[in-house]
């Protein structure tokens, strides 16, 4: 039966391992660190050092690769830049190789022990262990073949936050362009209508004069408005892009591309008054504006492919923290039967 200590430790190491996979999704989602995560980190340090305290110099770069790799896992998903997933993947696959060394170690000494050589072992598993021994190393192939399946996912995140980065980078210059077109033109109009408003008061206009200057206003009132309003739509769509890039809602995403069409439909309608008035063109960046915002590459179906890929990622996380527990798991049953393999042979 296993010790209360080596109960504690088993619950901690379950905690912490669940506590890093929480933390990596609401990082990649952009969601505050959870605090809680220090103390349980705190917590399984501490009894992590009181449980390996016990255990045998052979068996304890078992426990440490284990650990090592539980912790460093979810991190591979986490990864800012290729350099930073090259670097986290090799970590993860010199501490699988040493893993895996440590394994064929035991189970040499364990055939070497069985033989009755003397002076070949340190530490004698007993043939009654190597069951553990096989476990470890099928669970260790398991744990591999799903980190290259976590390492793949890894890149294809980072695949969709470059690209991301590139179209939201591509909108801000839309945006910029277009405003560079709108705001003169605005504050054009906004001058039109307040000379307009100061002709309508002129007291020596007859009632013709103030009818043809009456219906001038509303035209010069009218185009202000189209032209405020395209250039709020623009803000807007610009917004809505900025919201796409980061939003955890496959829901909300899908409500933002109503108004990134409501915007194009704003500035294309603009655009027509603009050309019959000989003013420049919005059709490079309009162009720009609906590639980024409603084409098959755009923000929010690149953000709709990357939570897809999270969710199957965090399976994937699960089931690379399950391998590695139970690998520590199997390490905890090997350590219990290599003492007790020890006092029967004392």
């Amino acid at each position: 039966m296993a010790s209360r200590q080596e109960i504690d430790h088993g619950a901690a190491r379950g905690k912490i391992g669940r506590a890093a996979l929480v933390l990596t999704t609401a990082a990649i989602l952009f969601l505050p660190p959870f605090a809680p995560l220090r103390s349980l980190s705190a917590q399984y340090e501490q009894q992590t050092a009181q449980a390996q305290s016990s255990a045998s110099p052979t068996h304890l770069g078992l426990w440490r690769q284990a650990d090592r790799i539980l912790m460093t896992a979810p991190s591979l998903l986490m990864a800012g830049t290729t350099g930073e997933q090259d670097r986290l993947r090799v970590a993860l696959q010199s501490d699988l190789a040493r893993l895996d060394a440590e394994l064929r170690q035991l189970r040499l000494q364990g055939a070497a022990s069985e033989k009755g050589a003397e002076g070949g072992t340190v530490d004698a598993i007993g043939s009654d262990n190597f069951d553990h021994v096989a476990a470890m190393e099928q669970l260790t192939g398991q744990l591999s073949e799903s980190l290259k399946v976590l390492d793949r996912a890894a890149g294809a995140r980072l695949a969709i936050h470059y690209l991301k980065a590139e179209q939201r980078e591509a909108a801000n210059e839309a945006r910029r362009r277009i405003a560079a077109v709108l705001k003169p033109w605005a504050s054009k109009t906004a001058a039109t209508v307040a000379a307009l408003r100061g002709d309508l008061i002129d007291s020596s206009l007859d009632d013709a004069g103030r009818l043809e200057v009456s219906s001038d206003l509303i035209d010069a009132l009218m185009l202000q408005r189209r032209v405020e309003r395209a250039l709020a739509s623009s803000a807007r769509a610009e917004l809505a892009l900025a919201v796409a890039a980061c939003c955890t809602s496959q829901s909300r995403l899908s409500d933002i591309e109503p108004i990134i069409a409501a915007a194009v439909t704003d500035l294309e309608d603009l655009d027509a008054v603009m050309a019959q008035a000989g003013l420049p063109s919005l059709a490079r960046p309009l162009g720009v504006l609906r590639r980024v915002g409603l084409g098959p590459q755009s923000i929010v179906k690149l953000r709709q492919a990357e939570l897809r890929m999270l969710m199957a990622a965090e399976t994937t996380l699960a089931r690379n923290t399950d391998l590695a527990e139970a690998v520590s798991g199997q390490f905890s049953d090997l350590e219990m039967g290599t003492q007790e393999a020890k006092k029967v042979a004392n």
